[in-house]
């Protein structure tokens, strides 16, 4: 699936003769082993059940943002009735209005403040159960 979308791009931007093209693809391509160097080298310092958690948050976040969108652009067209209204009153949501222009850096900002809410969580817990351990005389304290 992967490869067939990324041919289908490739595809569509040999159409596109701006000299800038190559640039991005070179960018592109020196990003992407960076990031796969990174992943092979310090993938297993990752929390994978934190990772899937703070990406889930986030999917969830940016299907509000296309739900709410998909709706502004529909009464925009007027598929809805009273269209006008709920064109107005979704406004500040499109991505130019007064909320829309921020939602990006609020979805970053709660997924953010998830993973550091979580991260302190388990450091709390972690502190609790170091303490649990060397007060029971049965077990021999962690060092």
């Amino acid at each position: 699936m992967i490869t067939k979308e990324g041919m289908e791009t490739v595809l569509m931007l040999f159409q596109i003769h701006d000299p800038k093209l190559v640039t991005g693809v070179v960018l592109g391509v020196i990003g992407a082993t960076a990031i796969s160097w990174a992943w092979v080298n310090f993938g297993h310092l990752i929390n994978i059940r934190r990772f899937f958690q703070v990406t889930s948050i986030f999917l969830m976040l940016f299907m509000a943002q296309i739900g709410i969108y998909s709706f502004h652009e529909l009464s925009e067209a007027g598929v809805f009735p009273n269209s006008e209204v709920l064109h107005d009153a979704t406004e500040p949501f499109s991505p130019t209005g007064l909320y829309g222009r921020w939602f990006s850096m609020i979805a970053i900002g709660a997924c953010a403040a998830w993973l550091g809410a979580a991260w302190i969580g388990d450091a709390i817990k972690k502190h609790r159960t170091a303490e649990t351990v060397g007060q029971n005389p049965h077990t021999t304290p962690v060092r």
